[in-house]
């Protein structure tokens, strides 16, 4: 049996970068030309929700079956994943790399890398190839937000892919690096070590409620982070 020494599953939003808000207006528009009418999302909470989640709790506020959501969303994914490449080609300067983030994925390099994040599979690497990101991350090494409501269920289709990707049988120690509760929920749930930091919605407080692992307000401590995740 072979065994990497570790795995790192990181979040995109609120982690690694800002996206500005293009990803809310893209649902809004994406919402109108699917479903016919105009929709607001500035009260809509998206921290640590998976696309599917959110677009499926809209529908379920409109009263819509779940028969017809699950045949509305592929075409929201659809019309979503070409609004948001849009908007984000016209606003690629607003996007927000945190500080610290290139300098902490550049010593990570040669390690066992993947994504665990809410966002559906194209947007993640179109939000990435923006930021200038899209270099330290394999294409469609992760789990993505379409696979289900729930981020738990994400750690499995994650840690398949990784092993798949890297040729290797499992790993000694699986990281979560997020900036939400769920995030650590997530890695509780699946026996991960969790990683937060506070640099989304949740401040450093609210996340240590919820008990992480490791618990930072950002990425400036970089040298003692770098110790901590190749330990």
């Amino acid at each position: 049996m072979v065994l990497a020494k570790a795995a790192y599953l990181f979040d995109i939003d609120g982690t690694l970068l800002h996206a500005r808000g293009i990803g809310r207006q893209a649902f809004e528009i994406a919402l109108q030309k699917v479903i016919g009418k105009p929709y607001s999302l500035q009260n809509e909470d998206f921290s640590g929700r998976t696309d599917r989640d959110i677009l499926y709790g809209i529908l379920e506020k409109e009263g819509i079956e779940k028969e017809e959501i699950e045949n509305l969303l592929p075409s929201l994914y659809d019309v979503y994943i070409k609004v948001f490449e849009e908007l984000v080609s016209e606003n690629k300067d607003k996007l927000l790399v945190f500080p610290k983030v290139r300098e902490l994925l550049d010593a990570l390099r040669g390690e066992c890398v993947g994504l665990l994040t809410g966002n559906l599979k194209e947007s993640a690497y179109i939000k990435l190839k923006a930021a200038g990101l899209d270099g330290y991350f394999p294409y469609n090494v992760g789990a993505f937000g379409d696979i289900s409501r729930n981020r738990v269920k994400l750690f499995k289709v994650a840690l398949d892919s990784l092993k798949k990707y890297y040729g290797v049988d499992g790993f000694e120690k699986v990281w979560i690096i997020g900036d939400s509760h769920k995030d650590i929920l997530c890695a509780k749930a699946n026996n991960a070590i969790s990683f937060a930091v506070a640099t989304g919605k949740e401040s450093k407080e609210e996340l240590a409620k919820y008990n992480p692992d490791y618990l930072f307000c950002d990425f400036n401590e970089i040298d003692s982070i770098i110790k901590i995740l190749s330990s």
